[in-house]
């Protein structure tokens, strides 16, 4: 899948690999707990980002910016103008929250 960027392109997966799904969800419910009462504690805006971080790293297949290709790090990603973030991250999310196929 290839989504238009302000000054560029990103190439994304199709599909989420389960193994991509467990190290997000690794990330995100690391230190969450359980209280007797049914409630969890342990979310974070920080276990967040970095779970959108490792995400983003493992199904951005390519970037290319100003006709050039980007190698997909933590810091490429944090330099992409916000709307180009958020345009990926939204399809991300969309391909990894899929659950029931489409025929």
């Amino acid at each position: 899948m290839i989504i238009a960027l302000k000054n560029g392109e990103a190439q994304l997966k199709d599909f989420c690999p389960h193994k991509i799904k467990k190290g997000i969800n690794k990330i995100l419910y690391a230190g969450v707990t359980l209280n007797s009462d049914g409630k969890s504690e342990g979310f974070s805006m920080e276990k967040m980002e970095q779970a959108n971080d490792y995400a983003m790293r493992q199904m951005i297949d390519q970037i290319t910016i100003d006709e050039k290709i980007v190698e997909v790090t933590t810091e490429s990603i944090d330099d992409l103008p916000e709307e180009d973030y958020t345009k990926i991250l939204v399809y991300i999310d969309g391909i990894t929250k899929k659950l029931i196929p489409k025929d």
